[in-house]
């Protein structure tokens, strides 16, 4: 039997949430303050750090994200290949056709184990993501 009597009360408890680029620390007993990473976003990714979870046919490729004057979204979410540019997000496929992105779904692999769905690319869309909103957030301190 584990004994909670050296476990800290919930109170005191200082609850920590990752969310994007940023580290929101909150506590009962405190204010919630929001504390800025600064840790770089890593945009490059390849088949030899994924292994048999890569989920392209290219071997590698950089996220990235455009913004769009006028635009309400974060931006359109995409990764540059040696193939091409692939859209990622609903933005980039809205505006694929006019900057010539393609559809991710055009290297995205096959799951070799469950039939008929695809391997995650959750860690590049999440990645892409961060992007759009630093470079949101950077482009919204400028206004």
């Amino acid at each position: 039997m584990v004994s909670l009597s050296n476990q800290p009360q919930i109170s005191q408890v200082t609850e920590r949430l990752f969310s994007n680029s940023s580290v929101v620390t909150a506590s009962e007993t405190s204010t919630k303050t929001l504390v800025k990473s600064t840790a770089p976003i890593k945009t490059q990714f390849t088949k030899a750090e994924f292994g048999e979870k890569w989920p392209f046919t290219v071997d590698q490729g950089e996220v990235d994200c455009v913004l769009l004057p006028n635009y309400d979204s974060l931006g359109a979410a995409i990764f540059r290949t040696s193939t091409g540019v692939y859209a990622l997000n609903e933005t980039a496929l809205a505006i694929g056709e006019a900057s010539n992105y393609k559809h991710v779904g055009e290297i995205w692999k096959d799951h070799p184990k469950l039939t008929g769905t695809k391997m995650s690319i959750l860690t590049i869309i999440q990645a892409s993501s961060q992007v759009c909103r630093q470079k949101t957030e950077k482009a919204n301190s400028h206004e």
